[in-house]
């Protein structure tokens, strides 16, 4: 009996700081977090702020995690 009136009381405190989290959403959008990248190394150990070389950096990276540097791995397809 206790354990759900605990269980209960917790699962409204939790949705009434949902709530709150809400309603300052609603009134102020910018409360939102999102997550930016600020600045970035270079291959030549260089910190990079500029939004075009960081595009140019994630871009790199992203295509290198998704190449296949052995092709001979490559499965046929039938």
């Amino acid at each position: 009996m206790i354990s759900r009136q605990l269980k209960n009381a917790s699962n409204q405190a939790r949705s009434n700081y949902e709530m709150t989290i809400i309603d300052k959403c609603k009134n102020k959008p910018k409360r939102i977090n999102r997550d930016r990248v600020m600045s970035l190394k270079d291959d030549m150990d260089n910190l990079v702020t500029d939004k075009l070389p960081l595009a140019n950096i994630l871009n790199t990276e992203l295509r290198s995690a998704f190449r296949i540097d052995d092709e001979s791995i490559i499965p046929e397809l039938e």
